[in-house]
């Protein structure tokens, strides 16, 4: 879903996509209620897109397909198990071993986390592992409502786009 007010960030991102200059981590923040997990998921279907020319996905690849059913391979995304309050080590480490696999469609795999101040201690230490060294192609997409929460090492090894 399109969102106005996130044009401006909408445009740096698409064009750093098109200079194949996207970085392997993107935190976007926010108060909540502003559109940063529909902006996520806008992201990861663009970046699942075979044809991804524009500023749009064609919708008529395979990868669009997927992505419209909600099956395609490389768009993963992690939040709290239903009932929990914190992401865990263990669903942390499911998801990476996933990400270590070989992508079976597409040039990029995307992996939203959100909330992802939400991480406990022992997943967001497990994650920073992951940013230090990240798998070729994947795009990490962090979502949070308070950036303050995440270690300052994960932060700065993201690229910050604030939604106001």
């Amino acid at each position: 879903m399109k969102l106005p007010w996130h044009e401006a960030q909408w445009q740096q991102v698409v064009q750093r996509l098109r200079a194949q200059r996207l970085p392997h981590a993107l935190l976007l923040h926010g108060p909540p209620g502003v559109g940063k997990q529909q902006f996520a998921h806008r992201l990861a279907r663009l970046l699942a897109c075979d044809q991804h020319a524009g500023e749009q996905w064609c919708g008529a690849c395979r990868g669009c397909q997927l992505g419209e059913a909600g099956t395609h391979p490389e768009m993963l995304s992690i939040e709290p198990e239903d009932g929990k309050f914190d992401i865990t080590v263990g669903q942390l480490r499911a998801l990476l071993e996933r990400c270590m696999l070989t992508r079976q469609l597409g040039s990029h795999r995307s992996v939203t986390v959100m909330p992802a101040e939400r991480m406990n201690r022992s997943a967001a230490n497990t994650f920073l592992k992951t940013l230090e060294e990240p798998p070729a192609g994947t795009i990490f997409i962090l979502v949070s409502d308070n950036p303050a929460m995440l270690l300052p090492t994960i932060r700065s090894r993201c690229q910050l786009y604030r939604f106001a």
